[in-house]
């Protein structure tokens, strides 16, 4: 693989992104827990003045955090035109 123009393929990710009308990305096989994950950054992203975790709903509150957790350790977010 040719690292120059890898690095300059990068440089034009923001760009395509901005530009883009949808992205759809794949995160690598479903795991059991990615539902919940996805369930509570949806939560979060609606309710972003959420101070703490006593102020979300039951059925959102300790169980959820170790699956969001675990979804944004997948490889995907590492990627440098991700962070």
């Amino acid at each position: 693989e040719n690292l120059e123009e890898r690095n300059e393929q990068v440089k034009r990710m923001k760009e395509i992104y901005r530009r883009a009308r949808a992205i759809i990305v794949w995160l690598g096989q479903e795991e059991r827990t990615d539902r919940n994950a996805v369930q509570t950054m949806r939560y979060l992203c609606r309710n972003p003045y959420v101070e703490n975790t006593l102020q979300l709903p039951a059925d959102l509150q300790l169980d959820r955090w170790p699956a969001l957790f675990a979804f944004m350790q997948k490889p995907y977010w590492n990627r440098s035109w991700i962070i």
